[in-house]
């Protein structure tokens, strides 16, 4: 799949994890590993910049990486994405050390540099962030150093010409001998018509940023104590000079620049016509979202409370904090349903595996009536066609849902039968039918009580892990006849 979608880099690195024991431990080990060590590279970055302080840099990266608009970092497929995203920030970090070194050294950390772009170019949506990059490092080569005259740009951009033209000799290179091909042939094809572009920006500012803030206030005690902070600003007003941000610097540069990412971060989506979910599996969209939100938030505190004194500078970490805090209750949220997910899905199957007397049919025309808070409700059909394969064996049913259960599943039958989805087996013209209704079960709670006594039942009283499992839904099976 990694070839055919042009991203043979994808393939090595799905491959390497299959050199440890526990594929599945791995990969959410290296999700988590990548994440944190990106956002100490953001921290380090932003103090190598000299654009803002040491506070604006430890709470962008902090937010960028409690950020929950992304929440597949639990899925296997996810790991290459993390892996690219890791090796971006590598590349910055890399690439202003460079600049503080000669010789040999520079020769050294410039190409680990240019090495560790090309890498992450494997996921094209840092193919166009990569110019923000660009605009930072360049605008830190441009500034004026003490006793010396201001740098021209064009001397500049000839010194660094192989950081201009990389993405775009990546580009030619990967279109040229890594085309998309077999099921991904012409995926990802441009949609400029103004309603798929209104519509994907509307995903991304409705599903990326304000469906985020809204879900990590939603819970009360975080408004007491937003809240609060707020009510100790208003009363610290009325101070000096603040050490929370840069000295003399531009009260709006932040704002800017974080705009400036976030045109970035999102235009690879849009014109392609794609955005994020507000839960499920396309909230990979928003992977890159967490670093212009980070510092358009900090840099608004900036351009308000640039003038502020200590103790309203202690108020503004209070604030700061607040916010990281109400992402991660978010994320431990996020973490939940998906927990609680995982739970139906097993009970679904637990169900079924009493159920042989439909293991001959073929086609199961599902209606899911226990549905989740804040998880992606919708089954895909390669999930129902590993359910049953994992339940009955083989590779010969389908899991459809109502509407897709006429001419729409004769039609594409054929491009489903494939073993990657496990449907290499199926018949749809012969295969006999079934309707599957999914009601809440007498075990079902809360995604945070359901995940706790899941738990507590699989590694302190394992006897009744069954039991619990296979109450957490009730399954009905009945013949439909034609």
């Amino acid at each position: 799949m990694g070839s055919e979608t042009g991203r043979p880099l994808f393939a090595f690195a799905w491959w390497s994890l299959t050199y440890f024991g526990n594929v599945i431990l791995a990969s959410k080990v290296l999700a988590w590993f990548c994440l944190t060590l990106s956002s100490i590279l953001i921290y380090k970055i932003g103090c190598d910049s000299g654009f803002s302080s040491r506070t604006e840099n430890l709470f962008i990266a902090l937010i960028t990486l409690t950020y929950p608009a992304c929440q597949v970092q639990v899925e296997l497929s996810m790991t290459p994405y993390y892996m690219c995203y890791l090796l971006f920030f590598v590349g910055v970090f890399l690439a202003f050390q460079a600049e503080r070194t000669t010789a040999w050294r520079h020769c050294v950390l410039r190409t680990l540099s240019l090495l560790s772009f090309a890498a992450c170019f494997s996921h094209n949506a840092f193919l166009v962030l990569y110019f923000g990059f660009l605009c930072l490092f360049f605008g830190c080569l441009l500034r004026r150093k003490e006793g010396k005259p201001r740098p021209g740009l064009l001397p500049i951009l000839l010194r660094r010409s192989d950081y201009v033209l990389l993405p775009f000799a990546f580009w030619v290179l990967q279109t040229v001998f890594y085309p998309h091909h077999g099921v991904y042939t012409g995926i990802h094809g441009f949609e400029l018509t103004p309603s798929a572009i209104g519509a994907s920006v509307l995903r991304f500012l409705r599903n990326g940023v304000y469906g985020q803030f809204e879900l990590a206030f939603e819970s009360a005690v975080l408004l007491l104590v937003a809240a609060l902070v707020f009510i100790w600003i208003a009363k610290a007003i009325k101070r000096g000079n603040n050490p929370c941000f840069m000295a003399d610097a531009n009260r709006f540069l932040l704002i800017a620049y974080g705009f400036l990412l976030l045109l970035l971060t999102v235009f690879p989506f849009v014109v392609t016509g794609r955005g994020p979910t507000l839960h499920g599996w396309d909230t990979r969209h928003a992977l890159i979202m967490g670093l212009p939100i980070a510092v358009m938030a900090v840099g608004l505190l900036r351009a308000t409370f640039h003038r502020a004194g200590p103790e309203l500078c202690r108020a503004v970490r209070a604030v700061m904090f607040v916010l990281v805090l109400a992402f991660i209750v978010s994320g431990i949220n996020n973490y939940l349903a998906l927990q609680a997910r995982w739970i139906k899905d097993t009970s679904i199957m637990a169900n079924l595996s009493k159920m042989d007397e439909f293991k001959p049919y073929s086609i199961f025309v599902v209606k899911d009536r226990f549905l989740l808070p804040r998880v992606e409700n919708r089954y895909r059909i390669y999930e129902w066609s590993s359910f049953f394969e994992k339940v009955w064996g083989g590779e010969s049913r389908i899991g459809v849902e109502p509407h897709m259960s006429g001419d729409w599943l004769i039609e594409n039958a054929e491009q489903f039968s494939v073993s990657r989805l496990k449907l290499s087996e199926l018949d749809v013209s012969k295969g006999r039918r079934a309707s599957l209704i999914i009601e809440r079960g007498s075990q079902a709670n809360s995604n945070a009580i359901m995940s706790a006594r899941y738990f507590l039942k699989r590694f302190v009283r394992k006897s009744t892990l069954a039991d619990f499992v296979e109450g957490v839904v009730k399954i009905d099976l009945a013949p439909i006849e034609l």
